[in-house]
């Protein structure tokens, strides 16, 4: 089959995220780095417990060996994220009756779209918020492409366009293949963030606006760039389902998540409050672990408050019995080798009831208010 548009092989990224190889061999030499030392850190905490000879300055160890390890393990993450955009490469062709898709991801993936099996085409517009500079100030414009979707096999695929190059060869290539098309006015960011979410659900055939292009003497030309929001959104009833969906199974996992890191820290903090106690060391003056416990805690409301779409106050209380009843679980445990009073059982209560008055509450309204203006 002769290829008919040889120029257009269209090379684009369904993530924009992408660094050298290079680069990923030295972000991951940092994070080993970064969690070699932090590991080492504890090592040398615990075998200092154990041994309590220099004693004194391992609290600021122990503080120094968990900041290295969150700041490891988000740069894992991160690398993570990236390493997982650079392999979503995806490279399409135009050829006279088909249009063969390449993806790369982990191995070589192809697909071929054949003209006979388009049942549906339509052409929407879409807009892109991001954020730009404008002499010393910060503001959110928009950038304007459309839509492509291509219905076959009960199936969808999608494509943002932003060039007007790649645009034209999209036409060229239903035009000679006399596959109708349809245009709407409406922005279908909306459809496609949930087409995304939720592959083939969103019936794009329903959108109520819909026209055949060769009924109408438009011509599909790129816009400008623009500081406003000037187009209406498509949305459906399902809509609101779905995001609903999402949003709840989002943010059981996230609060699953949550709660593990509350349950993992407290069995440590309880473990340590019971080995204070045995040397005669008052947890309350130890003025580098209540730090830690303090701070590390409220990283995790953090954490909770600003990714969770639904965070109620009742999570806080419910945070606070979790993290609580593991440290006293712990506490229980441990007691069982070092001794146990009942002034140790009560101290997480009071600390973690001054950490929630103090720095809880107010970490979780200001991640709210983000949350609020950044939605």
């Amino acid at each position: 089959m002769k290829d008919t548009t040889k120029s257009h092989d269209h090379k684009g990224k369904e993530y924009t995220a992408s660094l050298s190889t290079f680069g990923l061999i030295v972000l991951w030499a940092c994070v080993i780095l970064l969690l070699i030392v932090g590991l080492g850190g504890l090592y040398g905490f615990f075998y200092y417990i154990l041994h309590p000879n220099e004693k004194d300055a391992m609290d600021l160890v122990f503080v120094f060996a968990f900041v290295v390890l969150f700041m490891g393990l988000s740069a894992y993450a991160l690398i993570r994220n990236i390493y997982g955009s650079n392999k979503k490469d995806y490279r399409y062709r135009f050829y006279e009756d088909k249009i063969v898709e390449m993806y790369f991801d982990e191995k070589e993936i192809t697909k071929e779209i054949v003209s006979k099996n388009i049942n549906y085409v339509l052409i929407g517009n879409i807009t892109k918020k991001i954020t730009v500079a404008v002499g010393r100030r910060v503001r959110n414009t928009y950038k304007y492409g459309f839509l492509i979707v291509i219905k076959h096999h009960n199936k969808y695929l999608t494509r943002e366009v932003y060039k007007q190059v790649e645009l034209d060869t999209w036409m060229d290539f239903l035009r000679n293949n006399e596959i109708p098309i349809h245009i709407t006015e409406y922005d279908l960011r909306t459809a496609y963030d949930l087409h995304n979410r939720f592959p083939n659900e969103i019936k794009f055939e329903q959108v109520d606006d819909s026209i055949l292009l060769e009924d109408t003497t438009k011509h599909l030309e790129m816009k400008w760039d623009k500081f406003t929001h000037t187009l209406f959104y498509w949305n459906s009833e399902e809509f609101d389902e779905m995001l609903r969906q999402y949003h709840t199974e989002r943010d059981k996992k996230i609060q699953l998540y949550a709660w593990i890191g509350f349950i993992v820290f407290g069995l440590i903090i309880g473990w340590y409050m019971v080995f204070a106690h045995s040397e005669n060391i008052d947890y309350w003056d130890q003025e580098a672990t209540i730090a830690l416990h303090v701070g590390i805690s409220t990283m995790i409301v953090l954490y909770m408050s600003i990714l969770r779409f639904i965070a109620k106050f009742r999570l806080l209380i419910l945070s606070y019995f979790v993290f609580t009843i593991a440290i006293t679980i712990s506490i229980a445990i441990s007691g069982v080798f070092f001794g146990l009073t009942a002034e140790v059982l009560w101290l997480p209560w009071e600390i973690n009831f001054t950490s929630l008055l103090i720095a809880w509450l107010p970490a979780f309204i200001i991640a709210r208010i983000i949350r609020y203006l950044g939605s």
